[in-house]
C-alpha cells in the first residue's frame, strides 16, 4: 500500500507510540464512568398486562338473552376495542393524572418555578413509561421509577383508570337511551290516563258501547307498550348498576425487588470504549495531518 493509505499496522504503531497517553485518558474515562455509574439511582421495573373485553358482554340485549340458542358472544373485545383503551391510557388526560395524583413533579426532583416545567414532568413520566400491544394481542403498561412500589402503584392506576374512561362512553349512551325511554313512558303512560279519564266519562254519559271499546283496545295497547318499555328501562337500569369491567387483567404490576436499570458494567465498558475510539481517530489525524491537509485544501 502507498503512503497515501493507512492500513491496520499503522494504527498499532500509532496506538503503541502514545500508549501512555491513550491509557492515562482511558484510566479518566474509566474512573469518571464508573463514579457516574455508581451516583445514577436504580431503577425498579413493574409490568401490568391485560386484554380488552367486550363491552357488548354488558348491553342489556345481552344480558337478557331469552334464547340460550344465539350466537355466543366473544369474551374479548375487537381490534377497535384494543385500539380505544391503548389509546385512553397514553392519553393527556390520564397522563396528567398520574402526574398530579402522584405528585410526580417533586418525585422527580424538578423546580417547579423552572421554565417549560409541566413538558418537563411530562417528558420524564414518557420516559419512563412504556405502553404498547404485545405480540400476543395484549397491552403492556411499563413503568420504570426509582421507587419499586410507586412504579407498581402507578401502573395498575393506569388500568384501572383507562377501564374507568372507557366504561363512562358506554354508560353515558346507556343514559341516554335511558333518558328517551323514560320520556316515551311518561308520553305512553299520559296517553292511558287520557284514554282512561275518556272512557269513563263516556260510560257515564252512557254513549256508544262500540266507541267505549274501541278506545278500550286502544287503552289495552297501550298498556301493553308501557310495559314493554317500563321491562327494558328496568333492563337498561340494571345493565347501568352493573359492576362491569373492559379490561381483563392476566397479570397486575408487582413492585421490584431488583433493579433493571441501569447497567452499570455495560455504561463504564461503553464509557471507555467510545473513549478509546475517539482518542486513536484523534492521533491518527494528528499523526497524518501532513497527508490529510493537502487534500483537504485541494
Amino acid at each position: 500500500m502507498n503512503n497515501q493509505n493507512l492500513n491496520l499496522f499503522d494504527v498499532f504503531k500509532i496506538l503503541w507510540k502514545w500508549r501512555k497517553t491513550v491509557s492515562i485518558i482511558c484510566g479518566i474515562a474509566l474512573v469518571a464512568a464508573t463514579v457516574v455509574a455508581f451516583i445514577m439511582p436504580n431503577y425498579y421495573k413493574s409490568t401490568a398486562i391485560f386484554y380488552a373485553a367486550n363491552p357488548a358482554m354488558n348491553d342489556r340485549q345481552n344480558l337478557f338473552r331469552e334464547q340460550a340458542g344465539n350466537l355466543p358472544l366473544e369474551y374479548f373485545g375487537t381490534e377497535s376495542d384494543v385500539d380505544r383503551v391503548l389509546q385512553i391510557c397514553k392519553s393527556a388526560e390520564v397522563t396528567a393524572y398520574m402526574i398530579n395524583k402522584y405528585h410526580l413533579g417533586s418525585h422527580y426532583k424538578i423546580d417547579s418555578t423552572a421554565k417549560f416545567y409541566n413538558t418537563k414532568v411530562r417528558e420524564e413520566f414518557k420516559d419512563n413509561s412504556n405502553i404498547q400491544r404485545n405480540e400476543l394481542g395484549a397491552v403492556e403498561i411499563t413503568i420504570w421509577d426509582t421507587d419499586a412500589k410507586l412504579a407498581a402503584e402507578i401502573a395498575n392506576d393506569i388500568v384501572q383508570t383507562a377501564d374507568d374512561h372507557n366504561k363512562s362512553f358506554f354508560n353515558e349512551a346507556n343514559s341516554r337511551n335511558m333518558a328517551l325511554m323514560m320520556m316515551s313512558k311518561i308520553q305512553k303512560q299520559s296517553e292511558i290516563d287520557n284514554l282512561t279519564d275518556t272512557i269513563s266519562k263516556l260510560r257515564k254519559l252512557a254513549a256508544n258501547i262500540d266507541l267505549i271499546n274501541t278506545l278500550d283496545l286502544k287503552k289495552q295497547a297501550a298498556i301493553k307498550d308501557y310495559e314493554v318499555l317500563n321491562k327494558l328501562y328496568e333492563q337498561s337500569l340494571t345493565a347501568s348498576n352493573n359492576n362491569f369491567t373492559t379490561v381483563n387483567i392476566i397479570e397486575k404490576a408487582y413492585f421490584s425487588e431488583k433493579k433493571d436499570k441501569p447497567l452499570r458494567s455495560l455504561i463504564v465498558i461503553a464509557t471507555v470504549l467510545v473513549t478509546l475510539l475517539v482518542t486513536t481517530i484523534a492521533l491518527l489525524i494528528m499523526e497524518r495531518w501532513k497527508v490529510i491537509k493537502p487534500e483537504l485544501e485541494k
